[in-house]
């Protein structure tokens, strides 16, 4: 398994945040776009790793991390 992979055709993705709501690059948000939906398919494991990319990776905007802990608080 690709913790980066697309979706399964059993789990089609459903979240669509846009970037400019969530601060997050279009590349970023897709990425946390893809967390939620395997957050939502009951996969926190690989949520909660593209959660800590994500973090990692935006640690200088705290707006922006503020965000991610509010969508992904039961992460937390």
């Amino acid at each position: 398994d690709a913790i980066f992979g697309g979706h399964a055709r059993t789990n089609p993705g459903k979240a669509s945040q846009l970037p400019a709501a969530t601060g997050l690059s279009p590349q970023f948000n897709e990425l946390a776009n893809h967390a939620e939906d395997l957050l939502n398919a009951g996969d926190k494991l690989r949520a909660s790793t593209l959660l800590r990319e994500l973090e990692r990776k935006n640690a200088a905007n705290k707006d922006v991390l503020k965000k991610l802990q509010v969508r992904f608080k039961s992460l937390k």
